[in-house]
């Protein structure tokens, strides 16, 4: 596993609680900056705590998911799942430790994986992850991967699902001098079990079609 990127060992130097107060305003910043580009409309927002351990996992449309998330968090203390791939393009990794932890995710190493989040739930930390690893680019929901069960029964935390459409139009829109907007829904909370790999595939499907009900049909994929 390599090692993380220098911002984020710089970052992980900083007392943490004054690293939080430098994300919230970071955050402030992101919203009023993408408020430019893009209206978005969220409904459901009280189903995360202000406080504790949450685990938030929404379908995967493009690379814009995670900040148009940080500027409607009302926590600073994030932590993102990512797949270890994108260590390999630093340019998009430069910015990130300002606004938020992460947890880099390598293929074959789901226990490492699990053992580092789990730890951030105990800290208190939100969790966001995004089970079909894959952006889907157009906003049609693909096959997800079924960490986020085994992270939720291990955890005890369930799991707050999130579903949003829109930002798929963003790179047509900035063309047409346009702004675009994003919906984003956010629903109640669905414990997970994960007892053997098939109840953690079944309870990780129940998960999607949740996330599924909360967008209009032409977004459900497979799970319509």
């Amino acid at each position: 596993m390599s090692a993380p990127p220098l911002t984020f060992r710089l970052a992980a130097r900083i007392e943490r609680a004054r690293l939080l107060r430098w994300r919230a305003r970071a955050h402030r910043l992101l919203s009023f900056l993408l408020r430019l580009v893009v209206r978005l409309e969220v409904s459901g927002l009280e189903n995360i705590p202000r406080h504790g351990p949450v685990i938030f996992a929404a379908n995967h449309v493009n690379s814009l998911d995670l900040p148009l998330f940080l500027s409607v968090c009302p926590r600073p203390d994030f932590t993102g799942i990512m797949g270890d791939e994108v260590r390999s393009k630093p340019g998009r990794l430069r910015l990130v430790p300002l606004f938020c932890e992460i947890i880099f995710a390598p293929r074959g190493a789901r226990e490492s994986v699990l053992e580092g989040a789990v730890r951030a739930l105990e800290r208190g930390d939100l969790i966001g992850i995004l089970p079909e690893g894959v952006c889907s680019g157009t906003g049609v929901m693909g096959r997800a991967y079924s960490g986020v069960a085994h992270l939720s029964a291990r955890s005890g935390v369930p799991v707050t699902v999130g579903a949003w459409h829109g930002q798929e139009a963003l790179a047509s829109n900035l063309r047409r001098l346009r702004r675009t907007t994003v919906r984003l829904r956010i629903g109640p909370a669905i414990a997970l079990q994960a007892a053997t790999p098939e109840q953690a595939r079944e309870e990780t499907e129940r998960l999607m079609r949740a996330v599924a009900s909360m967008l209009p049909a032409p977004y459900r994929g497979i799970y319509a």
